[in-house]
């Protein structure tokens, strides 16, 4: 995991936010691959402090440090923390207009979001505003079904922002699921280093 990010200007920002509860291998090796797809200068993640349709979540220290052992290995990669530092919910557009303000207008934003984002992005806070502040980078796996996009957004335009991006089939809801039911998991599924953590921490425990 890199040093604190400063972007350069004309640099261009790749964005991935979530909760990662717990972090995964795919939420660290898709969004490389994106970034190489568009060649990004940065990435960066985002840990969200409270998702608004989220009722339930491991707290958000615990979220952060194992984000943090799962990007080690990761030079080029780097977490901004100003959505755990901001109270009440995370909404993206509030995120970007802050970065907007710090970095200036000269840095490119990227926001990366899945398939299934995109289905709902009609819903989203103040979703056409994002649309001016950071232009949406679509990862679409492998094999996947054509994009399912909100009425009345344009499919050719849409299409333009995919990126293409290998199956993994990895959901945090199940991993949790599995973790509560005590089930051992995989290293090809979470790093291991975060599963000692998980473990030493007593997390998702049923």
């Amino acid at each position: 995991m890199g040093t604190k990010l400063t972007p350069q200007p004309n640099q261009t920002v790749l964005l991935f936010g979530g909760s990662f509860d717990p972090p995964h291998r795919g939420h660290i090796l898709l969004p490389i691959q994106a970034q190489a797809a568009i060649n990004a200068d940065h990435l960066a993640y985002i840990p969200v402090a409270n998702q608004p349709h989220k009722k339930k979540q491991t707290p958000a220290s615990h979220r952060l440090a194992m984000l943090k052992i799962a990007l080690t290995d990761q030079p080029n990669s780097h977490i901004l923390e100003l959505e755990l530092q901001r109270k009440g919910p995370s909404y993206t557009v509030e995120t970007l207009r802050q970065l907007k303000t710090v970095w200036g207008n000269s840095v490119t934003l990227r926001l990366l979001i899945g398939a299934d984002q995109l289905a709902n992005f009609d819903h989203w806070k103040d979703w056409q505003q994002i649309l001016t502040l950071a232009q949406p980078l679509v990862m679409q796996r492998q094999g996947q079904m054509p994009l399912t996009l909100p009425a009345g957004f344009n499919q050719t335009d849409w299409e333009k922002k995919i990126v293409q991006v290998d199956r993994m089939d990895i959901s945090s809801t199940d991993l949790r699921s599995k973790l509560s039911q005590g089930k051992s998991i995989d290293a090809s599924l979470i790093d291991p280093k975060v599963m000692q953590y998980i473990r030493e921490h007593a997390l998702y425990q049923g």
